[in-house]
Formats: structure tokens, C-alpha cells, sequence
């Protein structure tokens, strides 16, 4: 592993909601009968069906898998775990376009990206793909891991991506790309989406406040944050989990259950958020419009969201 020099850095405050927020919206709703056996017995089911789907769909691609692990750890374009801190799981990956590879001299274009995995079972190796199609396209990738659940909460992993995006500032012209020079773009997918576009907002409103003086990165670093099938309201995700037989888990990643403090779209109807929204880089929004695991309404509301806070979204 290459290792770079540890730099400190702020934790992120945590919101002192009661979990009696998250109750009222996802204890009550119609689909939610409460711990009875039929309730049980519905989850165990799903459950078992969905591990022998799993189970037939890893054995169909586990070919393509371990090609794409061969090449990953064979490439000599991709500096894999260099470590951001000091912590377990906090490392990131360089991918490398072919010019900058054979001769790192003046940087390209910069994309960060943050993988998904439902908090659960992300791994920056997820972004391999994505990232060899812009290294292709000479853009330098930067493919960024966080602890997941229950190595910790999600206040526990946007303090890992503060920390890595703080290190990128800081480092990455020691590897070929001057973010000050070059245009950068922060890409999310999924959970990692949610905890991107949660960072973003608080970072904003923390500039705004100017709390901690000079912060280690700012939000206008990025000239566009790319979001694709985004979980931006938490409590609506629960909602639509259960009425898919998803056992409730969402809860869990929250020390006190309280989810709206990570959901983006709900962040921005407090005043706090909405006015520093301003500081915000422009959002493109993809998603899918059959995503049975995340409903496209997270997409549609979010960008309602933004657009009343007059932050540019497509």
C-alpha cells in the first residue's frame, strides 16, 4: 500500500434529534403492523429468496468478476490503498489516464468517487469500472472507502469522507492533478450518493458559519456533484423497504435512530441549509425509472429541493 501523510481534521456535529422523529414516520405507516409473526415470517422469506437469487447471480458473474480482479490488481495505472488516515478502511485508489500514467506532469481532469453498497457492503474496488472508462477518457479517478455498518455509524462515515476529501486537497498534486488548475467532479452512487450529497450540505452550512475558521476543503472545489440513484430521504427509503419485505435496518445506522439529519432532501427545508445552499456546486441527478431498490421520487423530491434553495440541478 502507498502510503501519504496523515493530515487532522474536524468532525462533522451531530444532530441531537429524537429517535420519536423517525417513529412518527416510519412506525405508523400503512405496511408497518408491528412485531408480529406473520411480520417475521414475511422478512424470513424474503430473505431466503433473495440469498438464492444472490447466490445464482454470483455464480453467473463470478468469470467476469475474477477477470476484473486480476486486471485491477495487476494495472500499473491504479495506485490502490493509499491511505488517507489512520483508521481501517481508510484508503483510497488513483486511477491514472494512460498520459498521466507514463508521465505524471499536468493534470487532468479529477473525479472523486464515492461507491454504494447499502452502508453495508461498499468497497472502493466497486468503482473499478466506471473508473477505467474515464481513465480511458483521460480523467484522473479517485476512488474513495469508508468504514461501513457496524464497524460504525453514519455519522462514522461522513467524518471518513471529510477526512479523504480533505487529503485529496491537500495531496493530490503529488500525484499529477491540481484541483485548484483542473475541473473536479464528486460522483456517488447509492449510499454513497447519500453520504456525498449529506457532506456537501453540511460543509456548506459549516463555510457559511465559518465555525472552525479555515476549513480543509470547501464545496466550491467541485465544479458538479453527480448523483446516481441517490437515497436522499431516509425515512421515505424505510417506508418503501418495508413494503418490500426488507427487514427494517435503516435505523440502526444512526446512534439514536434519528435519519432525517442524513437525508438531503429533507436537510434542505430547515433554514439552515437552504440559505447556505449557495456555496453548493451545480447537481446532474441520474436514476432509473424501474430501480425497484430505490424509487425514483428520491431523485424527483431531491431536485425539488434544490431547485427552491436555487442550486442548479439537472
Amino acid at each position: 500500500a502507498v502510503t501519504a501523510p496523515a493530515m487532522s481534521h474536524v468532525k462533522l456535529f451531530s444532530s441531537g434529534r429524537s429517535r420519536g422523529c423517525i417513529r412518527r414516520r416510519i412506525g405508523c405507516v400503512k405496511g408497518f403492523p408491528g412485531r408480529t409473526p406473520w411480520r417475521y415470517l414475511r422478512f424470513s422469506a424474503t430473505l431466503l429468496v433473495q440469498a438464492i437469487r444472490l447466490l445464482i447471480f454470483a455464480l453467473l458473474v463470478a468469470p467476469a468478476c475474477l477477470y476484473i480482479g486480476l486486471q485491477y490488481f495487476r494495472s500499473p495505472q491504479i495506485d490502490r490503498a493509499v491511505r488517507y488516515g489512520q483508521k481501517p478502511r481508510q484508503f483510497l485508489d488513483i486511477y491514472y489516464p494512460k498520459e498521466v500514467g507514463e508521465a505524471r506532469g499536468s493534470g487532468p481532469p479529477v473525479v472523486i468517487t464515492v461507491m454504494g453498497g447499502a452502508w453495508i457492503i461498499g468497497h472502493r474496488i466497486w468503482n473499478v469500472l466506471l473508473a477505467w472508462r474515464l481513465a480511458a477518457a483521460g480523467v484522473m479517478v479517485v476512488a474513495v472507502d469508508y468504514r461501513n455498518y457496524p464497524m460504525v455509524t453514519m455519522p462514522e462515515m461522513l467524518d471518513d469522507l471529510d477526512l479523504a476529501l480533505a487529503w485529496i486537497k491537500d495531496n493530490l498534486a503529488s500525484y499529477g492533478a491540481t484541483l485548484d488548475d483542473s475541473p473536479v467532479a464528486l460522483v456517488g452512487q447509492s449510499a454513497g450518493a447519500q453520504l456525498a450529497a449529506t457532506l456537501l450540505l453540511r460543509q456548506c452550512q459549516r463555510e457559511a458559519l465559518d465555525l472552525e475558521g479555515a476549513l480543509p476543503w470547501s464545496p466550491s472545489m467541485f465544479k458538479v456533484f453527480m448523483g446516481v440513484s441517490g437515497v436522499y430521504d431516509l425515512p421515505m427509503e424505510a417506508e418503501h423497504l418495508e413494503t418490500i419485505g426488507i427487514v427494517p435496518f435503516l435505523s440502526h445506522l444512526s446512534v439514536d435512530g434519528d435519519l432525517s439529519s442524513f437525508s438531503p432532501s429533507l436537510m434542505l427545508q430547515e433554514e439552515i441549509y437552504s440559505k447556505a445552499a449557495g456555496r453548493h456546486p451545480a447537481v446532474h441527478l441520474f436514476h432509473g425509472q424501474a430501480d425497484t431498490s430505490v424509487p425514483l421520487e428520491m431523485s424527483t423530491s431531491f431536485a425539488r429541493a434544490l431547485r427552491k434553495a436555487n442550486v442548479p440541478v439537472e
